[in-house]
């Protein structure tokens, strides 16, 4: 069979014990018998899987290899673990000679685990900087093409639609690429600007997360134009923009695409792109406050079950907003993510006391007779709010965050904040519960909405 490696391949990807008849009298009898165990009754031992991705590498069948090596990543939650896998797959690539592959591989590895000697130095040394894209009158400068040129160009000034988002604000872009994170490891800016000679014309702010999401700190990539951009320089740049994306995803080995865009019942450049590939969508909404209303109509937008939560939140608890020389209200917020075993958005205490000392946003805790029950962390940007975290515990059903953030959103209007921003709600009935549940709390407290698609599209040319 001259296609051995790929039909194997697309059998490792499905895990389909019916399926390796087909190529069974292509295999040795023992091997084949062991493939049929492995799907059938050791599909979750990353070890026999590590064992058959090194057996096939030495077989030359890479395609194989690969989704051998790909079915591994799953059952590893910690980055450092999935690092093993990757440093094993570069020096199987490296061995035979890819050293594309192998850089590629090699600086997954060190992103995942930064402690890694060996994936640190090879991949200094096997990596290579994307080519930039160049066309007629336009040129794409970006973090891994032209960094200088990116930083000249893309100011957020010019880009006024998500200037002062949180989700890709200069304030968020620092924290969430400072930030290490255990499962994810670390973060690299992989954003770029499309310009038309020396006009910069669109912004693609992107991120790679570890080893899976080419995305937007943690939302979906959001692709922004300059307020006076010319319609057809928009839809050029756009088209321009998502192919560079899938030259940026096999770049860095990101096996997802995640793309944000309008839910407008419109042909967009965004959609013809993911018509053309696997892709799946799931509908949101991001949730607001209109702080400009005065207090009475603020509440009249409050649901009626929020209200009384509110309500019975306002006579039973303490409320402690955070203020300079009380970290009680840090101590909390820490405390409650340690007894919930939840990873709080700040590491330290020290980080949080920086970023309230700096007038970045505002801390307020909860807590009935003394004993801690809600904190809820609020950043602003320009004259906007945005929550961005909070945490409870439950004492005998007394819904706790809510009193906290309408508080929260109390302080914001008398800071002259124009808007809350609660974020995004998932409400689709296929998303998580977990993320239902979030967006039931968070719609409570307002009707505003907008509607948005979050595609995730499936990069096929990831790195083998």
């Amino acid at each position: 069979m001259a296609d051995l490696d790929h039909v194997l391949a697309r059998i490792i990807r499905s895990r389909d014990a019916g399926a390796i008849a087909t190529v069974r009298q292509h295999l040795p009898a023992q091997f084949a018998d062991d493939l049929v165990d492995l799907f059938e009754n050791r599909a979750d031992d990353p070890n026999r899987w590590m064992a058959l991705a090194s057996g096939l590498g030495e077989a030359s069948l890479l395609a194989a290899s690969a989704a051998a090596f790909r079915r591994i990543l799953p059952l590893l939650s910690l980055a450092r673990e999935r690092a093993k896998v990757y440093l094993e797959w570069a020096r199987q690539q490296e061995n035979l000679g890819r050293t594309r592959e192998a850089g590629i591989h090699y600086a997954t590895a060190a992103r995942l685990d930064p402690t890694s000697d060996e994936a640190q130095r090879k991949a200094a040394a096997l990596s290579s900087p994307l080519p930039p894209l160049i066309e007629g009158d336009w040129r794409v400068f970006g973090t891994l093409t032209d960094a200088p040129a990116f930083q000249r160009l893309a100011p957020l000034s010019l880009f006024p639609a998500i200037a002062g988002d949180i989700c890709r604000s200069a304030l968020a872009k620092r924290y969430f690429l400072e930030r290490k994170n255990q499962v994810l490891g670390t973060t690299v800016d992989c954003s770029f600007v499309a310009a038309k000679g020396s006009r910069p014309v669109l912004l693609v702010e992107c991120d790679i997360f570890g080893d899976a999401r080419l995305a937007c700190h943690e939302v979906p990539i959001v692709l922004a134009a300059v307020a006076d951009a010319d319609e057809d320089d928009v839809i050029a740049a756009t088209e321009l923009a998502l192919r560079h994306l899938v030259e940026i995803a096999r770049h860095v080995d990101a096996r997802i695409i995640s793309l944000e865009e309008p839910d407008i019942p419109i042909l967009t450049p965004v959609s013809v792109f993911t018509a053309t590939r696997p892709a799946n969508f799931n509908r949101v909404e991001r949730a607001a406050v209109d702080l400009a209303q005065d207090p009475a109509s603020i509440w009249a937008e409050v649901r009626k079950g929020h209200r009384h939560a509110v309500n019975r939140g306002r006579a039973d608890f303490d409320i402690h907003p955070w203020q300079a020389g009380d970290d009680r209200p840090i101590e909390t917020f820490l405390a409650l993510h340690e007894g919930t075993d939840r990873a709080p958005a700040f590491q330290s205490a020290a980080e949080i006391r920086d970023f309230l000392e700096g007038g970045d946003g505002d801390l307020i805790a909860a807590s009935m007779k003394g004993e801690p029950l809600a904190a809820v962390l609020v950043a602003y940007e320009g004259d906007t709010a945005y929550y961005m975290a909070s945490v409870s515990v439950d004492r005998g059903g007394v819904p706790a965050s809510h009193w906290p953030l309408y508080r929260a959103i109390l302080g914001a209007r008398d800071k002259g904040k124009r808007s809350f921003d609660l974020g995004y709600l998932h409400g689709d009935e296929g998303m998580d519960e977990k993320l239902r549940g979030i967006a039931r709390f968070k719609g409570g407290f307002t009707r505003d909405r907008r509607r948005y698609l979050w595609w995730s599209v499936f990069n096929h040319g990831a790195a083998t």
